[in-house]
């Protein structure tokens, strides 16, 4: 079923919506915050017309953190539209503010310096995580990126 969004991996403390390649590298992101004692819900949107609005609300409500990790830009696209799914739900308590993570509000970049920058990184995703659950995060492990050698859109 491609309509319903699907929780890829179980978790208590942040709650990770991702599409894409983001939900891989989330994966990713989310195993090694397990062996730091940080429980990261993985949920794999699946698609975005509709928006499975249920996996989404429970999700959150377990864990009253949201990262939203898209591979478009952030404003005006899926995470926008998932952070209004959230802020319009009477009763919503949040522990922290949604926060989203994609791409800069700026046209697509070509050369590999402005390309670091405008794209989200797994250890971009780490740092915000970070911020999120008010803890350091020493991680000794560099997460491999799915995307490396990515060289663009062009």
């Amino acid at each position: 079923d491609l309509v319903s969004a699907k929780v890829v991996k179980e978790g208590s403390d942040i709650t990770i919506v991702a599409t894409s390649i983001c939900v891989h590298e989330s994966l990713l992101i989310a195993s090694e915050l397990e062996t730091l004692g940080i429980s990261v819900e993985v949920v794999d949107l699946r698609t975005i017309q509709p928006i499975d609005r249920i996996t989404v609300l429970d999700s959150v409500k377990k864990t009253g953190r949201l990262l939203i990790y898209d591979t478009s830009w952030v404003n005006f696209g899926v995470g926008a539209e998932i952070a209004a799914i959230i802020a319009e739900t009477n009763g919503m308590i949040m522990k922290t503010p949604i926060v989203r993570i994609g791409q800069l509000g700026v046209p697509a970049p070509v050369s590999k310096p402005l390309e670091d920058q405008h794209y989200p990184s797994s250890r971009s995703v780490l740092d915000i995580i970070e911020k999120m659950m008010s803890r350091s995060i020493t991680s000794t492990k560099t997460i491999p990126s799915i995307t490396k050698g990515f060289k663009g859109p062009y």
